[in-house]
């Protein structure tokens, strides 16, 4: 899922103290996935809400997929009425302060160089 590749795109040192539940719900297609941001890492459970979230963001796949590529910010879309966050606002933005973009077609094995 999105939330798997997002999972590698966490600075863990910069993640490390921030502890967040946030509940995410695609209401096109009618996806609930309950987000936990804890040590450093991000996990996921698709099908669930839960009920300590600090925050809970109703938004269409688009919009959201829009907040994954960083052509939209969740204060901007939820601006537009594009989305909107239950409960603690701060705590369903952390999830994008915390990633860091990255090139995934960088060469894994560089050739040899000659001597």
């Amino acid at each position: 899922s999105v939330f798997d590749v997002l999972g590698t795109h966490v600075n863990a040192p910069k993640a490390w103290g921030r502890e967040v539940v946030v509940n995410w719900t695609f209401t096109d297609t009618h996806e609930q996935i309950a987000v936990t941001l804890r040590h450093g890492a991000l996990t996921h459970v698709a099908g669930k809400r839960v009920g300590n979230a600090a925050a809970t963001v109703s938004l269409t796949r688009a919009a959201f997929n829009a907040l994954v590529l960083g052509q939209n910010t969740l204060a901007a879309a939820q601006a537009a009425g594009a989305a909107t966050v239950t409960g603690d606002n701060s705590a369903a933005a952390i999830l994008f302060e915390v990633l860091d973009r990255f090139d995934a077609g960088f060469p894994i094995v560089e050739p040899r160089r000659p001597r």
